[in-house]
């Protein structure tokens, strides 16, 4: 069987592929000017280790009327769930005063 318009074909896809990416590259959001770095949103981060729901609830809620908001957690739990953490770490960010 000859492999010769399949190599073609492909090597077609590859040169149309490359035309088509390059092309798309000039779709790309521009990088922003001092200007716009200037009023682009900073963000202050804390994280703290927590080790039951109840404990984390209160935090958050103190957390939250001070305006920060949690943007996630990491730990392991031990057999028996949420309620029973072996340690977990939450974080949380809110924008810079």
């Amino acid at each position: 069987m000859n492999q010769r318009p399949r190599i073609l074909g492909i090597a077609a896809i590859f040169i149309v592929g490359c035309a088509v990416g390059g092309a798309a590259s000039h779709l790309v959001v521009p990088t922003a000017t001092a200007q716009q770095r200037a009023t682009l949103a900073r963000w202050q981060y804390v994280c703290v280790e927590l080790e039951d729901a109840r404990e984390l609830t209160d935090y958050s809620n103190r957390l939250g009327a001070e305006s920060w908001e949690m943007v996630g957690g990491s730990g392991m739990a031990r057999s028996g769930g949420i309620n029973n953490w072996e340690k977990m770490l939450w974080c949380y960010k809110r924008p810079v005063p």
